[in-house]
């Protein structure tokens, strides 16, 4: 997809519903630099990356409720920046359709990519602390195109 991004065939799943689910998104050391500067687009390595793949990013402190998607057509992402301090497990994201189930994990550095009229369920954890920091993504065209051919 994009030189940074460490997607593969593996990483694109069509059950319960059509999604993009991958851990280690990017390389190791570009997330650290990035995690550096949470919530600090202006900084050269978040526009730099945004430049560089096409995207459109959104900071979002918690991840406690899906979003409303801020566009009606395409895919949304969802790339997970944990805290350092969040040692708890992530068994909490719910994808489902016709009775099919599969519970995902919230992991640093792990992107969920659906089409924005899909949603899922987070459950709720016993703390709510510290919080789980995540990026809202909207792609360019080409790229959109190509996570659709992806999860054909």
């Amino acid at each position: 997809m994009h030189k940074n991004w460490q997607v593969t065939k593996h990483s694109c799943h069509k059950d319960p519903i059509p999604h993009i689910y991958c851990k280690n998104f990017i390389k190791l050391d570009l997330y650290d630099r990035l995690y550096e500067q949470w919530n600090n687009s202006d900084h050269e390595h978040w526009k730099k990356i945004k430049k560089e793949n096409n995207i459109e990013v959104h900071f979002h402190e918690d991840f406690s409720v899906p979003l409303k998607p801020k566009k009606t057509e395409g895919h949304i992402g969802y790339w997970f920046f944990r805290q350092r301090t969040d040692n708890s497990s992530g068994d909490n994201i719910l994808l489902s359709k016709n009775g099919k189930e599969k519970v995902l994990n919230y992991y640093q550095n792990t992107v969920l990519i659906l089409d924005v009229k899909n949603n899922f369920e987070i459950k709720k954890r016993k703390n709510n602390l510290p919080t789980r920091p995540f990026c809202e993504i909207y792609f360019g065209d080409e790229t959109d195109l190509k996570i659709t051919q992806l999860l054909i």
